[in-house]
């Protein structure tokens, strides 16, 4: 399988070589700076700065190349999304390294909302320290998305355990879909998540309802988890509440409710957040707000006090 996706990418990247000879590629992307200062046990840290570069090139109407990097605090810097895109009418495929649609897991999704931390259930091992599956991960593998007049589909084939520079798949040890519809107001998403030729006693089953409700000046956000991942329950929900004035439309409040539990924590986890986002500028945005909740390891580092100012540079 992964001599097959090397050749089929190597041989899409000489055709597109080719053809853009006739033809320029065009090139954009964007740099992000995140600025945060951080309450973690009583004190204030300043230095949690985060970096974020994502290039795409055109290399076709129909065929594009995405890469770029990611560094978060004092974390090595890792390679971020990295895949060959081709699409054509209401088809697209990905080959690569890539975010799957598991939810709202676009980086668009969960880094402009004015929401410092993602949510609990993206970020605490869902199977305890020692065995580590995180809904933040990068996949490699292939990716379809298609779609209807009344709903959008996807499905992939990928290897969910990447090392920080891994584009393709050293096996294909998961399957991950999703059917996504709208009514009125409302977009509905649903997501599964299964591993493949799991050991015993190891088995990835993961299922998540997603919602967003939008009307002018209010939007709700959603998630509900539940299943197993590597042998561990995990039962998991967020809701965000975004509130946008008339008044000031530079301006965002919002709230967040979110709970979490895993077999291999002894305790839940709660966590309520209020904050604001404001754009002091196009391109520079500040973000302040609060979190409390109950006490257990997952919630122990994200409580107390948080700021971030984004700066954002377009190329």
């Amino acid at each position: 399988m992964r001599m097959l996706m090397t050749s089929v990418i190597l041989a899409l990247g000489v055709a597109s070589s080719v053809l853009c000879q006739q033809e320029g590629p065009k090139v954009s992307g964007v740099l992000e700076y995140y600025f945060r200062a951080l309450q973690n046990g009583g004190h204030l840290r300043t230095d949690q700065r985060a970096e974020w570069l994502n290039i795409k090139v055109q290399l076709r109407p129909e065929l594009r190349l995405v890469g770029g990097t990611v560094k978060i605090g004092n974390r090595a810097r890792i390679l971020d999304e990295s895949y060959l895109e081709w699409g054509q009418g209401h088809t697209l495929w990905r080959m690569g390294r890539f975010r799957s649609a598991f939810g709202h897991s676009d980086w668009s999704a969960r880094y402009y909302d004015g929401f410092v931390r993602l949510p609990i259930m993206r970020t605490a091992p869902l199977a305890g320290y020692s065995r580590i599956f995180l809904l933040t991960r990068l996949d490699a593998g292939l990716d379809l998305r298609t779609s209807t007049s009344n709903a959008e589909y996807s499905i992939g084939c990928i290897d969910a355990s990447t090392s920080s520079y891994q584009i393709m798949p050293q096996t294909i040890d998961h399957v991950v879909a999703r059917i996504q519809t709208d009514w009125n107001s409302l977009l509905i998403g649903v997501n599964a998540l299964a591993g493949l030729r799991s050991p015993a006693g190891q088995h990835t089953r993961l299922f998540l309802l997603d919602g967003i409700w939008s009307v002018p000046q209010w939007q709700m956000i959603a998630e509900i988890m539940t299943g197993e991942a590597l042998g561990g329950r995990a039962s998991g929900y967020h809701l965000d509440i975004f509130w946008h004035p008339v008044q000031t439309p530079r301006t965002t409040f919002h709230v967040r409710t979110e709970w979490l539990k895993l077999d291999s924590m002894p305790t839940e986890a709660s966590l309520h957040t209020a904050g604001i986002k404001h754009f002091l500028t196009p391109n520079l945005v500040l973000s302040v707000g609060y979190s409390w909740g109950n006490e257990s390891p997952i919630t122990r580092g994200n409580r107390g006090w948080y700021a971030q100012l984004l700066t954002l540079i377009y190329f």
